[in-house]
């Protein structure tokens, strides 16, 4: 089996990390690609919406969409999410598994600085994921802290996609202003923010 997984506070979940992890499922032939929520981001401000809730709507935009389950690791071992704690677990649930993290390549700068990389490179190998025509010196000099091989994998695992106008924090934003918000979100994400009134919805709508 080839497994993948994507990782974020998703707060909430949009288009754009479905169109990540759709496209580094089709171009890399992943069988699944697990969303998996974050109970306490190591490198990020704290979440505004609840783990429960959060992890609610990774379930709702998963719904329906082939070969993207919602994984619930992060969420029920509490904490610090470490990326290579989530590794280990997924390697120990799925044995035998080839197992893919995808990130953006915005993020690969910050690589040196997650938990424990030597052992999660190990468990995993990078699917980085780009926009169409951009280039990319996958050079030591340009990533410093990340070796050599693992910069050519990252190469050779490149995942092109063309772009998709949808950030977490915008999207809070809009909800915040009463502004209209989704078209930015998948399927049935947006009645559930509406529903328990999160991100201030409701105070917004009095608002209005």
């Amino acid at each position: 089996m080839k497994l993948g997984i994507l990782g974020g506070t998703f707060d909430p979940i949009h288009r754009g990390h479905m169109a990540m992890a759709k496209a580094a499922r089709q171009a890399m032939g992943l069988d699944r690609v697990l969303l998996t929520p974050t109970f306490l981001p190591p490198h990020k401000p704290a979440v505004s919406a609840s783990s429960e809730h959060r992890l609610a709507m990774v379930r709702i935009a998963a719904r329906g969409a082939d070969g993207l389950e919602a994984c619930d690791l992060e969420i029920r071992r509490g904490g610090v999410s470490y990326t290579v704690d989530t590794l280990e677990e997924v390697s120990r649930l799925y044995p035998g598994a080839e197992i893919y993290f995808i990130i953006g390549m915005d993020s690969l700068p910050e690589l040196p600085r997650w938990r424990n990389l030597k052992r999660l490179l190990e468990l995993a190998q990078l699917i980085t994921i780009s926009r169409p025509g951009e280039e990319h010196s996958f050079l030591t000099t340009s990533f410093p802290g990340i070796p050599e091989p693992i910069l050519r994998q990252c190469e050779k695992n490149r995942v092109a996609m063309e772009p998709v106008p949808a950030a977490s924090r915008e999207i809070r934003k809009c909800i915040s202003e009463g502004k209209t918000f989704e078209a930015y979100l998948p399927p049935g994400v947006g009645d559930y923010i509406r529903a328990h009134g999160l991100y201030g919805y409701q105070s917004s709508k009095r608002r209005a």
